[in-house]
């Protein structure tokens, strides 16, 4: 008899616009944007609410609806997701931002860093899916996030920034740096005061696709197989060596991490876990002989 999956929960953050769904039984958290009066622009209040979710996840708020899941390891996966038409993220909101005081502005950047920041380093594994334009900001954020996948053929990274006068602020810069987009500083500042774009061949090209469903008839489906099929894998590396990959690797610098990937190693080498599932992937492998 097939069981049924549970529906997932759903809890807003901001009415209609920004809400979170919780599917434990996949552990895939997903924050989903439908701000259509803006094309997804990213407001104060939603600066406000995403800097929440981001003490949330990173365990300085523990009394969220993510807390306590978080530290039991009950979730692998935040996916950012658009219902938006063609636009997963268009940036900052621009009509609000030109009226803000001085003090809200850094206030709303500081937000934002934080949030894009979370991304980058927290716990959970984050994946942007690509369903159209992401502009300004929202480069910042799809650049961010771990994983991207594509949904649509009009998927599209835009440096809007220095149209608007400022450079990029929520760090892709860096992000440009680390996953080695346009191979120079020089040629990451040509590209960013050109306002230039990524369509989903350049995506591919620099290595930031990491799924595409933009040709399949059903895309949206397709990827949250995929989304799913992935939290699977994940799920089957061991809880403390997960953690140690994923959250704790990055925070070393680049000369310690030959040391760290040995103390690593030998920690987990003939473990109890390690152990355990060398003598479970022999018993399955002799029942298997057996039969043949």
């Amino acid at each position: 008899m097939i069981q049924k999956r549970s529906a997932p929960e759903q809890h807003d953050l901001l009415a209609e616009q920004l809400w979170l769904t919780i599917d434990s039984e996949r552990r895939i958290a997903t924050l989903n944007f439908d701000i259509r009066k803006s094309r997804n622009a990213v407001s104060l209040q939603v600066a406000e609410a995403l800097a929440h979710l981001s003490r949330q996840i990173a365990g300085s708020d523990n009394f969220g609806p993510l807390g306590r899941l978080i530290r039991e390891r009950q979730i692998l996966l935040l996916v950012l997701r658009s219902h938006c038409p063609d636009v997963f993220l268009s940036g900052g909101d621009l009509r609000e931002l030109a009226a803000a005081s001085e003090t809200q502005g850094r206030t709303y950047i500081g937000q934002m860093r934080e949030f894009t920041q979370m991304l980058r380093t927290g716990p959970l594994v984050s994946v942007a899916v690509l369903n159209g334009l992401a502009a300004g900001g929202g480069a910042e954020i799809a650049l961010a996030t771990d994983l991207r996948a594509i949904v649509s053929s009009t998927a599209r990274v835009y440096f809007a920034q220095s149209l608007w006068g400022v450079p990029a602020g929520w760090g892709m810069m860096t992000d440009l740096t680390n996953k080695g987009v346009f191979f120079s500083e020089r040629r990451r500042g040509i590209a960013m005061a050109a306002q230039d774009a990524l369509d989903v061949q350049k995506l591919e090209s620099f290595g930031l696709a990491d799924a595409r469903f933009d040709t399949s008839p059903q895309a949206d489906d397709a990827c949250i197989q995929w989304l799913g099929a992935f939290a699977d894998r994940l799920g089957q590396c061991p809880p403390e060596l997960r953690t140690a990959l994923i959250a704790e690797r990055p925070q070393h610098p680049a000369d310690k991490l030959a040391e760290f990937d040995k103390e690593l190693f030998d920690k987990h080498w003939l473990a109890a876990e390690h152990r355990n599932r060398l003598n479970s992937f022999l018993a399955q492998r002799s029942e298997q002989s057996k039969k043949r």
